[in-house]
């Protein structure tokens, strides 16, 4: 498997953000929204230039409530201005159980520096191969012992 993905600098990994949890409950967003302005401040403090989600960007699998579908373009849309974003799909991302043909993460698509990671895919990171394993993602293509 060849690297195309290079990821260089500092890089802030999160994961599970289920924003929407409690049907979308005002205070949950709430929370969220403060959690998200830590992340723009360590960002800007710390130098950050990559931001890596390993899933679970929204809760509901089934429908997506239009106050916490809002409230997560907002926030990955101001991520996006600061740093790249690395969107790897979770379970919570996927409509079906059992395959990643429909998830919430296309919102995000049209978002610059927004890459959505719906397959496994290597990458480098600061010179290290790494690989981003999305939910159903599958190790056929990879090469053995490289990992």
């Amino acid at each position: 498997m060849e690297t195309k993905n290079k990821i260089i600098g500092k890089t802030l990994v999160i994961t599970d953000l289920h924003i929407g949890l409690k049907k979308a409950n005002q205070s949950r967003l709430s929370i969220i929204i403060n959690v998200f302005k830590n992340f723009l401040k360590t960002i800007k403090e710390e130098d950050v230039k990559n931001v890596i989600c390993c899933g679970d960007i929204f809760h509901s699998r089934i429908a997506l409530d239009l106050q916490a579908l809002n409230v997560g373009i907002k926030l990955l849309s101001a991520l996006a201005e600061r740093c790249e974003c690395w969107l790897i799909l979770g379970n919570h991302d996927l409509y079906y159980k059992n395959s990643a043909s429909i998830h919430s993460s296309n919102v995000f698509k049209h978002i610059k520096n927004v890459h959505i990671v719906e397959d496994t895919t290597e990458v480098e990171i600061n010179g290290q191969k790494a690989l981003f394993v999305p939910w159903l993602g599958k190790f056929d293509k990879c090469e053995k012992g490289a990992y």
